[in-house]
């Protein structure tokens, strides 16, 4: 793990299009780390991102629901500096994992999500162009594996 000096810990949440998982995760991250009065970085990313593209709007509904904003937010695509910024890259599915640790840049630890998620299958699921409801599950096992997560060390360990 690469020197931290005095910075805060720097998560970077990666999904494929950075339209729904990747956001809902990091504005969930940033929630639980202002709630608990911990200093994190957090940037969100996709592996086959549309630069400037919006989320839909199931997500932003379900992101409403849960008490998250992601009015402001645009599809960002995965680049170099980004995984030299990191020191913890959260992804939602296993391809992900192995696409990453194959661009491995800046020590980075790869972590997929779905190993803190109840019942996961393997994956956190993309509810992209699935209904209204799906986005609703992804932001609750997105909440599940990330409080999961952080319990275990989370950005710190």
């Amino acid at each position: 793990m690469k020197d931290r000096g005095k910075r805060p810990p720097r998560v970077l949440v990666l999904c494929t299009g950075n339209l729904c998982r990747s956001p809902l995760a990091g504005a969930i991250l940033e929630r639980m780390a202002g709630e608990r009065g911990v200093p994190v970085e957090v940037r969100t990313r996709g592996l086959m991102a549309v630069e400037g593209k919006p989320p839909p709007p199931e997500t932003l509904r379900a992101a409403r629901e849960a008490g998250l904003d992601l009015s402001g937010h645009l599809g960002r695509r995965l680049n170099a500096e980004d995984l030299e910024w990191a020191d913890r890259v959260l992804v939602m599915e296993p391809w992900q994992k192995e696409t990453v640790l194959g661009m491995r840049r800046g020590g980075a630890r790869v972590q997929g999500l779905w190993e803190w998620a109840p019942g996961a299958p393997g994956e956190i699921p993309d509810p992209y162009m699935e209904d209204p409801g799906a986005h609703l599950r992804t932001v609750r096992l997105l909440e599940q594996a990330l409080a999961a997560w952080w319990e275990e060390g989370g950005p710190g360990r």
